[in-house]
């Protein structure tokens, strides 16, 4: 059937339209401005002081490495005595022989200067030690993605005490190789647990290898920290030995990332079969 001319009119109208925005349309290509902060991961014990200080990464660097600062300015205080942290490396800044009065319930604060910028927060001290019950290592196999077997993977079970609305971090190292993941406990009863973990990331472990176990018992505002890792990517490593990217929550004041804590520990030392 003959279309009439009008039809023919209005279909090359809309095909010289569509050439034309096709001709009109052009790739920009928009950089993305990403703005570097600065990460703090510090702890105070009865023994020492540490902190980590880094600077966060983009979601676009996949290397993961951390960006540590060695020039950072650390300072720890109880109110009326101030103790200064010394750099090392990768970061890190420690005091083995603090001055400052270590008090259960106590009230510290650091404070953290980089490139002329402060950052400030406080922690308050636990009022009791969390107590580590037992703690036995054992060894599986394991597939990975790749269906390749690994033999000799560490599982560690964990008894410990716990207290109503306390939290809890459990650290882990194999011949002092740091377990990355975070593993967090946020106890609702007060009693005896027994938690379980895989220790895949510090790989096959061989008869001798030394396990050290440490039961932290974490202020509220360091355990959010913490927890928002996790929030944002579940069974994410720990900051300082990954790097961390923006969003999580601080306890840090002036646009810092990160947490101090004044914790209370307690730890055990076993060696694989």
């Amino acid at each position: 059937m003959k279309q009439p001319e009008y039809t023919k009119g209005l279909i090359l109208i809309l095909l010289s339209c569509i050439y034309l925005f096709s001709a009109c349309i052009k790739t920009i290509e928009i950089p993305l401005v990403y703005d570097s902060k600065v990460v703090i991961e510090s702890i105070l014990t009865q023994d020492s002081c540490y902190a980590i200080v880094s600077r966060s990464i983009s979601y676009s660097d996949t290397s993961r490495k951390l960006v540590p600062v060695e020039d950072a300015v650390v300072l720890v205080g109880d109110g009326t005595n101030e103790d200064s942290l010394s750099y090392t490396e990768d970061g890190v800044y420690t005091n083995s022989k603090p001055t400052i009065a270590y008090q259960y319930g106590q009230s510290y604060s650091t404070t953290v200067t980089v490139s002329g910028k402060t950052y400030t927060a406080t922690s308050n001290l636990p009022i009791q030690n969390p107590n580590l019950n037992s703690a036995v290592i054992s060894l599986r196999d394991t597939m990975t993605e790749d269906s390749i077997v690994l033999s000799r993977i560490g599982r560690l079970a964990i008894n410990f005490d716990v207290r109503k609305d306390s939290k809890y971090w459990l650290r882990v190292w194999a011949n002092g190789k740091e377990h990355k993941d975070i593993e967090l406990y946020n106890s609702s009863v007060t009693g005896a647990i027994t938690y379980r973990t895989d220790l895949l990331d510090l790989g096959l472990l061989s008869a001798g290898t030394s396990i050290k176990v440490m039961l932290c018992q974490l202020p509220d505002l360091t355990y959010e920290y913490l927890y928002s890792l996790l929030s944002i990517n579940e069974n994410i490593a720990l900051p300082s030995i990954v790097g961390t990217y923006v969003q999580p929550i601080s306890v840090f004041d002036n646009g810092g990332l990160g947490y101090f804590a004044a914790i209370t520990t307690d730890t055990m030392s076993l060696v694989v079969p």
